[in-house]
C-alpha cells in the first residue's frame, strides 16, 4: 500500500494544478482503502501530509477559468460545471478492463457496451466522467410512416425545471421531464419527409453513481422561482423514469441517498450560498443508514451540526445524491 501511495504522491508533485491535486489526493485515499488493512492510520497520514485549504483551491480554479472572476458574485452551478470539466480534462486516460462498471445494471448490455466504446473512441474516459455521467434517450416516432428517430445524450448533471408548480415534489419534476410522452404537430420526418404528427419521449437509459440535480430557479435575469420543493433524504427512486425495456435489468433496490444540498439566498445579481453536507460515521457506504447520519451546515468559515429537518427548504439550489442499494 505504501508503494502505491508513494507513486501517487510523485504524480501530485509533478502537477502544479491545485484541482488535479485535489482529485489525486482522493484517489490516494481510495487506494489506501483498497490496499491496506490499516485503513484509518494510513488514510490519516496521507491527509495530514497533503491537506488542501479552500483558500488555495478556489484561486486556482479561477486562474484556470478566465470567464469567472475571483471575489465577485458567481453562480454555483456554473462553478460546479467548470470544476468538473477541469478535473475531467486533467484526469483523462485510456480505459482499462477493470474500469468498466455496470452503473446499476445486473449485467453488461448494449447501453454499457456503447457507452464505454464511445469513451474509448473519443478518448474521453476519466474517473470523474464515470462517476457523474448518466445517459438519456430522446425518441421521436413519426405517425405517418412509423420511423423512429433517437438521440442519446450523455451529461454529468440534470437541469431540472420546476415547471411553475407550487409545493411540488422532485419526483413530479422527474416525471414531467422523463416520464411523459408528448404529441408534436408539424414535425418533418427524416424518413418520409412529410410534415406530420410525432410522438416524443425522453427516458433515462443509464444511471449515474453520483446524481447531481440543479433546480432551474432562475427564469430570467430578474426573476427567481422560490418554489418550495420536497425531496427525499433517502430512497429517491429514478429507476421508474428509465426506458421500460431496461428497468428489469437494474439491480433491485437501487435508490439514491442525499449527501449534500447547496442553498442560495437572494437574487441572480447578488446573494449568498451555503451548503448542508452529510457525514457518514459508520456502515457500508453502499447502504442507506439513516440512524448514523449527521448533517453539517457549511456557511463561509462557520461549520455547525444541524438537524435533518433543516435540510428541506425553498433555498435548495443544487442537490447531490449517491446511488445506494436498499
Amino acid at each position: 500500500a505504501k508503494s502505491v501511495v508513494n507513486e501517487l504522491i510523485k504524480m501530485i508533485k509533478k502537477e502544479n494544478n491545485m484541482l488535479f491535486q485535489f482529485y489525486a489526493i482522493n484517489t490516494i485515499a481510495k487506494e489506501c482503502l483498497k490496499k491496506t488493512k490499516d485503513k484509518l492510520i494510513l488514510g490519516e497520514q496521507v491527509y495530514r501530509s497533503y491537506i488542501l485549504s479552500p483558500d488555495a483551491l478556489v484561486p486556482s480554479f479561477f486562474n484556470l477559468n478566465p470567464t469567472m472572476t475571483f471575489r465577485e458574485q458567481q453562480d454555483a452551478h456554473e462553478a460546479m460545471v467548470s470544476i468538473l470539466e477541469q478535473l475531467h480534462e486533467k484526469s483523462k486516460r485510456p480505459i482499462k478492463s477493470n474500469d468498466r462498471t455496470l452503473h446499476g445494471f445486473l449485467m453488461e448490455n448494449e447501453v454499457i457496451y456503447n457507452y464505454y466504446d464511445e469513451l474509448a473512441r473519443t478518448n474521453e474516459y476519466s474517473d470523474i466522467a464515470d462517476l457523474f455521467n448518466m445517459q438519456s434517450r430522446m425518441s421521436r416516432i413519426c405517425q405517418s410512416c412509423g420511423h423512429r428517430n433517437e438521440t442519446i445524450e450523455t451529461c454529468d448533471h440534470i437541469n431540472l425545471p420546476l415547471y411553475g408548480l407550487q409545493n411540488v415534489n422532485i419526483e413530479k419534476c422527474f416525471e414531467t421531464l422523463y416520464g411523459k410522452e408528448e404529441t408534436l404537430d408539424g414535425y418533418r420526418c427524416d424518413n418520409c419527409s412529410n410534415l406530420s404528427t410525432t410522438v416524443q419521449s425522453n427516458r433515462i437509459i443509464m444511471l449515474p453513481d453520483t446524481l447531481v440535480i440543479c433546480l432551474k430557479r432562475f427564469i430570467d435575469e430578474r426573476t427567481k422561482d422560490d418554489t418550495s420543493i420536497c425531496f427525499p433524504l433517502h430512497s429517491l427512486n429514478i429507476v421508474e423514469y428509465m426506458d421500460p425495456e431496461l428497468q428489469n435489468y437494474i439491480e433491485p433496490g437501487t435508490r439514491y441517498s442525499l449527501i449534500s444540498v447547496v442553498n442560495h439566498m437572494g437574487v441572480l445579481q447578488g446573494g449568498h450560498y451555503n451548503a448542508i453536507c452529510r457525514k457518514k460515521f459508520t456502515g457500508n457506504p453502499t447502504k442507506i443508514d439513516s440512524v448514523t447520519d449527521s448533517w453539517f451546515l457549511l456557511d463561509d468559515s462557520n461549520v455547525s451540526e444541524v438537524s435533518s429537518q433543516s435540510i428541506k427548504s425553498d433555498l435548495a439550489y443544487i442537490l447531490i445524491y449517491r446511488r445506494v442499494t436498499t
